[in-house]
């Protein structure tokens, strides 16, 4: 079976599935959410605090 043309991106067949998925399995295992959470947070009140907030708002 081929790939099939979705839009721009093209959509990977069972086995490209497979094989992307045990790839970015060790990723997801060592990835700090915390880490990600707080600096998420961060910048989220840097945007906050800055001049245009007021638009974030609306």
């Amino acid at each position: 079976m081929e790939n099939q043309r979705v839009g721009i991106g093209i959509l990977p067949t069972g086995e490209q599935e497979k094989e992307l998925q045990e790839s970015l399995n060790p990723l997801a295992e060592n990835f700090d959410f915390d880490s990600w959470a707080k600096m998420v947070k961060r910048q989220m009140n840097k945007s906050l605090q800055s001049p245009f907030s007021h638009y974030l708002s609306k």
